[in-house]
Formats: structure tokens, C-alpha cells, sequence
């Protein structure tokens, strides 16, 4: 879907491009002044400043929500490591509930990152919802029927289930911040202020091949901004995305 809408914006400020070319040959003379070409430029400064603007703000905000997804990966991933230890430390009647514990983990890892375990995206966000819940709130009441026999075993229980109501938050927290977060009128709106910037290109732009290449390699630019916007949207598939490590290490530490 990314790589398509990035190349949908490169095929309309490339048309844009074109349009620019062929209003030109078909221009009275008198619309060609230096006076004209001012006045465009000025106009298109504008819309160039203002897509500048709102791009970097758009970069800048999708990124700063990656990197609080990347923090609440490596979050999770350390509560549900020291659940498993704390358990362990509780002794052999917690057994059950690690081992539950650790299914949820590899099953969290696999519906999290479907491109790594060659699932379909909307299959294993189904999984997460059902199986996945399912899961953890059967841990939850293994936790809740655990019967400490000493204080160490009270202090060992309540500090599980501190973590426990972590993880579950954390899961939850998770699960509403799916789907995309840019508007598609918004892209809409940029596109076609990128579009106006490149049609005033091909209107007052020598006709040479030279021109004609850099007008592309900036059609290409901007249509990759737009693809690494959308990618890092979706922090978890694609070619952009959060790394599954804090997962995997997680899931590897269980049950010793």
C-alpha cells in the first residue's frame, strides 16, 4: 500500500511536470514576461515553504511516535522477562503459569511482527485480539489462584501481579494505537500542492533532458518522504519497522 501511494505521487508531480511543459508551448507570448514568471514564483515559494513546513512537522511527529513504540517494546518485553523470573523465584507451583506465559510471549512475538512469522496482517491482529487475550487473562487468574504458604511468597505474588497489570496495560495500550494516524485527505492536499510546485517547474523550465532528469529525481525525493512517512506509520511490517530483538530475547530468557 506504501510503495503504491509513493508511486501515485511521483506519477502526479511528474504529470504535474508535463502539464507545465505542455501549457507552455501554447502560451501567448505576452504570458511569458518576466513579470508573470514573478508572480509565480512567489506564489509557488509560498506553497514550497508551507509543504517544507508541513512535511518536516509530519516527519518529525511520525518519528517521535516510532521511538515511543520502540520504548514500549523494550517496556513490555522487560516486565513479562522479570514476571518469569519472579515466578521462579516463587517456586515449582508457578510452573503452569510460566509456561502459559511463555506461549503468550511467542504468540505476542508472531502476531506483532506478522512479516517475521509469514503472517497475514489482519489474521494475526485477529489472533492478538482473541487467542491473545484469551491467554493473558487466563495468566492473570493463574496468578490471582497462586496460595503463599510465606511472606517471601505474599511479597513475590503481589510483585507478579504488579507487573502483570503492566503487561496487560502495556498490551492494551498497544492495540489501540493500530492503524494509520495520516489523514488521507491530508496526503491528498499535499500531493497537490507538490503538484502546483512542479507544473510552475515544467512551465519556466528550459527544455532539455538535463532538466527533464533532476525534475524526476525530485519527484522521486518527495514521493520518498512520503513512502518513509507511511512506512514508519506502521512501525511493526514493511521495510521500516520497530525491531522485534527485546521480543525475542524475552521469549529466549523464559523458562530457566
Amino acid at each position: 500500500m506504501e510503495i503504491t501511494i509513493a508511486l501515485i505521487t511521483m506519477a502526479a508531480l511528474c504529470a504535474g511536470y508535463c502539464v507545465g511543459l505542455f501549457v507552455h508551448a501554447r502560451l501567448p507570448a505576452g504570458h511569458l514576461t518576466p513579470e508573470t514568471k514573478d508572480v509565480v514564483k512567489a506564489g509557488v515559494g509560498a506553497i514550497v515553504t508551507l509543504a517544507g513546513l508541513v512535511l518536516g512537522l509530519l516527519v518529525a511527529s511520525i518519528k517521535g511516535s516510532f521511538d515511543t513504540k520502540a520504548d514500549e517494546i523494550h517496556a513490555f518485553s522487560a516486565n513479562l522477562i522479570e514476571m518469569d523470573r519472579v515466578l521462579a523465584a516463587y517456586g515449582q507451583e508457578t510452573d503452569p503459569v510460566r509456561a502459559a506465559l511463555r506461549q503468550y510471549t511467542a504468540d505476542k512475538l508472531a502476531n506483532t511482527w506478522p512479516d517475521e512469522s509469514n503472517l497475514d496482517e489482519d489474521v494475526a491482529q485477529q489472533k492478538d485480539d482473541t487467542v491473545g487475550v484469551t491467554e493473558l487473562e487466563a495468566i492473570g487468574k493463574g496468578l490471582m489462584a497462586l496460595k503463599p504458604g510465606t511472606p517471601e511468597q505474599t511479597s513475590l505474588q503481589s510483585r507478579a501481579l504488579d507487573l502483570y497489570s503492566r503487561v496487560s496495560d502495556a498490551r492494551w495500550t498497544m492495540a489501540s494505537q493500530r492503524g494509520s494516524t495520516v489523514q488521507g485527505i491530508f496526503l491528498i492536499i499535499v500531493v497537490f500542492w507538490l503538484s502546483v510546485m512542479f507544473t510552475s517547474f515544467g512551465l519556466f523550465a528550459p527544455r532539455n533532458a538535463t532538466a527533464a532528469f533532476f525534475t524526476a529525481l525530485c519527484a522521486a525525493s518527495f514521493a520518498g518522504a512520503i513512502y518513509i512517512i507511511l512506512e514508519m506509520d506502521g512501525p511493526f511490517s514493511g521495510l521500516v519497522t520497530i525491531s522485534s530483538e527485546p521480543m525475542r530475547q524475552a521469549l529466549a530468557s523464559m523458562g530457566h
